[in-house]
């Protein structure tokens, strides 16, 4: 659970590429936020992991 909606939209921002304005994110209800802060997480979990696999 992020600590802010800030922190949401960034982490979301980060994993998706900047391609959200805040503008765009306000009109998102909080449950709308939380479901795609879960699905940039679980992207970057994946990513990550395949980072650290091909370092092996």
């Amino acid at each position: 659970m992020p600590v802010s909606v800030e922190e949401a939209w960034a982490d979301i921002n980060i994993v998706f590429g900047g391609g959200w304005p805040p503008s765009e994110m306000d009109r998102m209800s909080i449950r709308e936020l939380l479901r795609w802060h879960t699905i940039a997480r679980e992207r970057n979990a994946r990513e990550q992991a395949a980072i650290n696999d091909a370092r092996r």
